[in-house]
């Protein structure tokens, strides 16, 4: 008996009752979620996958594309920071100019959901705090609350230049001009913190310069229940911008 190792799975109900994945799908989506318990995410890799299920990396993908597409588990992709090799989905990237992206506001050697769970360090204390007194049927670990709310955690705003001829005359100089009006708008404009966005990156490797803002919509919101102000993650609404920033005519 020494030469065996007991490995067993344990799969959610409505993973194991789904018809929408193959078995071959279903231990995949086994193994994320089990590997998400503890923190909320997990960073395993389509190639760590592949060596487990012996199948090609392409496989992988796509069997992580496809549980994501139906709603059991959220990717965060590495578009924005180039983590990729090829991006044969999007023939406009080009990695040989990648080089010449530019981070305005950068991830500083963290990943995405690090540095979401940093920005809602607080909200997380807060939420953590008020379960100790909810009734145990409607308790609701802090990642359980994301996910059960159906929230956008994160926005990505784009920034695209447009005008193609006049993109040719700029140097780096001034795609960091550009890219330092496109962080004011988002913070004095828009309203966003410094301390709300995750990264901030220009794409100069594509058919068009444009930038990727990516930040999370915490607010303090007044609870008329509690008769308190609680935190919680809310796509801004903004009635009007007044345009002090003339980022049209950095544009064009």
């Amino acid at each position: 008996m020494e030469n065996y190792i007991v490995i067993y799975a344990i799969v959610p109900k409505h993973i194991y009752e789904t018809k929408l994945l193959t078995p071959e799908e279903k231990l995949i989506a086994e193994r994320i979620i089990y590997l998400c318990k503890k923190e909320g995410y997990c960073w395993i890799t389509n190639k760590k996958l592949s060596e487990m299920y012996n199948i090609t990396i392409e496989t992988a993908s796509r069997h992580i594309k496809k549980i994501e597409r139906i709603g059991l588990i959220k990717c965060i992709y590495v578009h924005n920071d180039r983590e990729k090799k090829a991006y044969d989905s999007n023939p406009d990237i080009d990695i040989t100019r990648t080089s010449n992206n530019i981070e305005i506001i950068p991830l500083n050697n963290t990943k995405y959901v690090k540095k979401f769970y940093e920005i809602t360090k607080e909200y997380r204390k807060e939420h953590d705090e008020r379960m100790k007194t909810e009734r145990s049927e409607r308790k609701k670990i802090f990642n359980q609350m994301l996910n059960n709310s159906q929230n956008v955690v994160a926005d990505n705003l784009e920034f695209n230049m447009t005008n193609l001829e006049y993109v040719k005359n700029l140097d780096r100089d001034d795609l960091i001009k550009f890219g330092n009006v496109c962080k004011d708008f988002v913070i004095k404009d828009l309203g966003y913190k410094p301390e709300q966005i995750i990264q901030m990156v220009m794409h100069n490797d594509e058919t068009t310069p444009h930038v990727h803002c990516t930040v999370v919509p915490l607010v303090r919101k007044y609870d008329k229940r509690t008769n308190t102000e609680r935190y919680t993650i809310s796509i801004l609404k903004i009635k009007f911008i007044y345009h002090s920033y003339k980022i049209n005519s950095t544009k064009d």
